[in-house]
């Protein structure tokens, strides 16, 4: 694909642009995974167990600790919390 004219680019901008993406596809970056942090801290942890077995929904918790239900459903099971006992005792 040309890149000059394209976007009203000036030649020196081309050639910059050239050089840049010449650069760029030479280059191997390593990159590293690891899984975000759950943003809970273990006291929330503990109040939003608290709150689910009171018969509180995920939902509400989230609102209640400044969190979304998917953030808490997500640090309750890494903190060891069955979040699908209440659904089975009804």
């Amino acid at each position: 694909m040309p890149l000059e004219g394209r976007y009203l680019n000036s030649s020196p901008e081309v050639a910059k642009l050239r050089d840049l993406c010449n650069r760029a596809a030479g280059e191997r970056v390593e990159r590293t995974y690891s899984s975000p942090a759950v943003g809970l801290s273990p006291s929330q942890i503990l109040e939003a167990q608290r709150l689910y077995e009171s018969g509180e929904s995920l939902r509400q918790i989230g609102f209640k600790i400044g969190f979304n239900d998917k953030t808490v459903k997500k640090a309750s099971i890494n903190a060891g919390v069955d979040v699908q006992a209440r659904r089975q005792k009804r």
